[in-house]
């Protein structure tokens, strides 16, 4: 994978981080070592980061959000398992 699909995959995640009540704390938790693996090209634990990253949100959406949220974290998701 590369740093170009890892950082558009990771795009399309801020969207759902930026919409979740729980999305300050993903960011915080996952940004920095995507970040970190990328500038060491590390580019496969890179990779894992942003799938556990995708995962959380997931798990994320059984908290409180409206239906139309949930449809943008639902398109945000799938257009970044189509980069990772």
């Amino acid at each position: 994978m590369t740093t170009t699909a890892i950082l558009a995959a990771y795009q399309h995640l801020a969207v759902a981080i930026d919409i979740l009540p729980t999305g300050r704390a993903l960011s915080e938790k996952y940004a920095p070592a995507i970040l970190r693996h990328l500038a060491t090209d590390e580019a496969d634990e890179a990779h894992r980061a942003a799938r556990d990253l995708a995962a959380d949100i997931e798990s994320a959406l059984d908290g409180p959000v409206s239906a139309q949220e949930r449809d943008w974290i639902l398109e945000s998701l799938s257009d970044a398992y189509k980069t990772i």
